[in-house]
């Protein structure tokens, strides 16, 4: 059965009011451990794969809410998988279930013009409920697995800052010096300040990175950006997926995300998200699929 718009419009808000929340306090999601930690990063338990784009961070942010290091989640068919296996495992009584969403493609067949049958394929959302580790009883517990101890602050060097300037080879401009960061469309060029300017190198690679997400848009590239006017609702996007785009590329890369971001910027956002529900989720999905661009060659993304 198709999902009507208003029905769309209560799950997204119901999905995304405790994130916009926390916006409103000053609190920058894409910065936290859940979004940028790959061993915490949350995972279907069953199968071992890793949620992406605002499920990633959705669920996150339920599991810091949890006060749990376990990023597993499972449906209660997963669950009654697991039972087959063990019978002392079993569901806690009063579990309450979360629900997860994403675009799944729909294919149909229509008649053209010359009467010939042809398959068109559209996009609806679909969601489906998990619980968390925490509330299944027995379950073995979670082994986590660093890959890499977190830094103060980085070299210059680093390999993640050495690959991202790598990118910058293909547009059409990259230069430092003067006093913003900004990715211009319609010259395709990234201009930071000097390296030396920043009061850590950390915070040179993650504006670097969030221009880099801007550059992605490119209608050479993905094709995202529009022209838009500054505090409209498509830049306050686009915004958004710069955001989160460099916290997961830095996450990545093992490089910390630190950058404090003004009470007043995020709450503007969050009112932006509010009146279009769909924003956070939209925009963290768009931020993942232009990280997972940028990194397409170096890493095989879940």
């Amino acid at each position: 059965m198709a999902m009507s718009p208003e029905m769309k419009n209560d799950l997204y808000k119901t999905v995304t009011t405790g994130l916009i929340e926390q916006m409103e306090q000053g609190v920058a999601i894409w910065q936290k451990p859940w979004v940028t930690s790959k061993a915490h990063q949350p995972r279907n338990g069953h199968h071992d794969r890793a949620y992406n784009g605002f499920n990633r961070i959705y669920l996150g942010m339920l599991q810091d809410q949890l006060g749990s290091n376990d990023p597993r989640w499972y449906t209660f068919e997963n669950i009654k998988d697991l039972q087959r296996k063990d019978e002392k495992i079993k569901l806690r009584k009063g579990s309450k279930s979360t629900i997860v969403v994403y675009n799944g493609p729909s294919t149909y067949t229509v008649q053209n013009d010359e009467g010939e049958d042809e398959e068109r394929t559209s996009w609806r959302l679909i969601y489906y409920r998990v619980f968390h580790a925490s509330m299944i009883e027995n379950l073995a517990e979670y082994q986590v697995d660093l890959e890499h101890e977190r830094v103060d602050d980085i070299d210059i060097e680093h390999p993640g800052i050495e690959s991202m300037r790598d990118w910058c080879d293909q547009l059409a401009g990259f230069s430092h010096g003067g006093t913003k960061a900004c990715y211009i469309p319609s010259e395709d060029a990234i201009r930071l300040p000097e390296v030396d300017t920043f009061h850590k190198t950390s915070w040179y690679a993650q504006t670097l990175a969030h221009e880099i997400i801007h550059a992605t848009g490119h209608e050479s590239r993905i094709n995202r950006l529009e022209r838009t006017g500054f505090g409209t609702s498509t830049y306050a996007k686009e915004e958004l997926i710069a955001e989160f785009g460099a916290a997961m590329m830095l996450g990545s890369y093992g490089i910390p995300v630190d950058m404090e971001q003004s009470a007043a910027y995020l709450k503007s956002w969050a009112e932006r998200c509010k009146d279009e529900p769909s924003l956070l989720v939209s925009a963290a999905n768009a931020a993942e699929y232009a990280a997972d661009y940028v990194m397409q060659d170096e890493y095989a993304v879940a």
